[in-house]
């Protein structure tokens, strides 16, 4: 069975081949492409490939992208280190900065939410950024919490974690905490509602299904770090690469071990339908499965240059009638028409 087709493909690299983040534009019209290493952001016309318009320069280590409601780029800081993000109108070229969440502070690291995301409905959204100093005794970052449609600050909470990913209905956030734990937050007080171990090799990446059900995670199968039972460190091995959880309790549901899906997850997203969930592994495939078990559906792109992988990253439409593969190493991107 076979759910989605090529479309299309086209290349997404300036005079650098970088990627590192993409996002759908509200109406899947457009896609966003930060060029994570030179700084830049760049919008493309669906299916075309178009290039519409390139922004530069943005304060470094930026990590996310992605659109508001209505319609502006929302992207890390660009020429304001005071600012949590920016919000770019790519038809005007005007920008507007959204102030950081440490007003006193003019550093950057303090205040640009390097990594962050937004609701399905785009009206929240919620950032990591690093605490001055580490001040905190019990934190390094913080969790920021935005209203996107009048971008005003709602909270700001202490909480270790990164990568994180927001329930569909913008009141709870799963970070990757220390050690390979899942942490979920109450994004109103802050308080920890879960907290669980997923990984020993530490978790790479996380997404919330759509009906706000169940999390998704994703990890490398070998790693270095913490062994829990000596407390000393050295090499770690977890081929539990793809795991489904009950987001409200921890429970596993579901589990792909390495030897099924290749060496880690580089990427997943749960489709807007409730349907499927897609990933790209390090072994250099592009995999559907299904959002409620795991179970395998197609192998969608085999993602590789001669007899090595590269590394890709997977987003499906907001309708989830198109999905856009970015092969970030080439900067090439290719998209699905759903069947």
């Amino acid at each position: 069975m076979t759910i989605f087709t090529k479309e299309t493909e086209f290349s997404v690299a300036g005079k650098e081949r970088d990627a590192g983040a993409v996002a759908w534009s509200p109406d899947g019209s457009q896609l966003a492409v930060l060029a994570t290493l030179v700084r830049h952001a760049t919008v493309f016309a669906v299916p075309s490939g178009d290039k519409l318009v390139t922004i530069t320069d943005l304060v470094g280590g930026p990590r996310a992208i992605g659109f508001a409601a209505d319609g502006r780029v929302v992207i890390p800081g660009h020429h304001d280190d005071s600012a949590a993000v920016t919000l770019w109108n790519a038809d005007t070229g005007d920008t507007v900065s959204v102030p950081g969440p440490d007003p006193s502070s003019e550093l950057a690291v303090t205040n640009m939410l390097s990594d962050f995301v937004l609701d399905s409905a785009r009206t929240r959204l919620v950032g990591v950024h690093a605490l001055k100093f580490r001040s905190h005794p019990d934190a390094a970052f913080a969790v920021a919490v935005y209203d996107a449609r009048t971008w005003t600050q709602l909270a700001d909470h202490a909480s270790n974690g990164l990568s994180p990913a927001i329930s569909p209905d913008g009141t709870r956030a799963a970070l990757t905490a220390a050690h390979g734990d899942i942490k979920v937050i109450d994004l109103a007080t802050g308080d920890v509602l879960l907290l669980f171990e997923a990984n020993t090799t530490g978790v790479k990446g996380l997404a919330w299904s759509a009906d706000g059900k169940r999390l998704a995670s994703g990890a490398i199968a070998g790693g270095f770090g913490l062994i829990r039972a000596t407390g000393k460190y050295g090499p770690l091995r977890d081929d539990n690469v793809l795991q489904l959880w009950d987001a409200n309790t921890g429970s596993r549901i579901a589990v792909v071990r390495s030897e099924h899906i290749g060496g880690g997850v580089e990427s997943l997203e749960f489709s807007s339908n409730n349907r499927w969930l897609v990933t790209t592994t390090s072994d250099g495939t592009c995999r559907l499965w299904d959002a409620a078990t795991l179970e395998p559906i197609e192998p969608i792109e085999t993602i590789a240059t001669g007899l090595h992988p590269t590394a890709a990253i997977a987003r499906f439409s907001p309708d989830s009638t198109r999905l856009a593969v970015i092969r970030t190493g080439r900067a090439h991107a290719t998209i699905y028409r759903a069947s």
